[in-house]
């Protein structure tokens, strides 16, 4: 049974310009391309990621199984495999960054920045972020976007790699 979405929530929307900086990979963690069959573990990542932080609304495992699963079935844009990143340790999933193309929006954007609580502060979402960041301009991307609750303490991480906000509506 489907689970009831999160409250609407007021998002501030960035954008980066490509090429971005980079950022080492910090040591013990193993790195490749997202693929298709990590949905299993990716659902379970999603709810260690997201729990106790500023968007944790108490959803179920099975919630974020859903959302996993739309999310690598193109319900957020096709995602962009060859910009999207898979962390481990130890053979333990605890990161990953998504890349998808939002057509409606002519935008190619960030969906998702995770990292396992017992893997955050050492540089692992930085460097997931900028691996991606690379490999979309690799590919002759010369932008990219994402969205964000101002209250998420990811905003400063962003920052810090170049991305600034801006009105999506292009009113300001």
């Amino acid at each position: 049974m489907t689970e009831p979405a999160p409250p609407p929530r007021l998002t501030i929307a960035m954008r980066c310009a490509l090429p971005m900086a980079h950022v080492q990979l910090p040591p013990g963690y193993d790195v490749r391309p997202l693929v298709a069959s990590d949905e299993g573990a990716l659902g379970p990542l999603m709810a260690d990621a997201y729990r106790g932080g500023v968007e944790d609304h108490g959803e179920s495992l099975d919630y974020h199984r859903e959302e996993a699963h739309k999310t690598l079935i193109g319900g957020f844009g096709a995602v962009l495999w060859h910009a999207s990143w898979w962390a481990t340790r130890a053979g333990l999933p605890v990161g990953a960054s998504i890349v998808t193309d939002w057509a409606e929006h002519n935008e190619t954007g960030l969906s998702f920045a995770l990292v396992h609580p017992a893997a955050r502060g050492n540089g692992l979402g930085a460097a997931l972020i900028a691996d991606s960041g690379h490999a979309l301009a690799a590919a002759g991307h010369r932008d990219w976007v994402l969205a964000v609750v101002p209250e998420n303490p990811a905003v400063r991480l962003y920052e810090r790699l170049g991305f600034r906000a801006f009105d999506p509506h292009g009113t300001s």
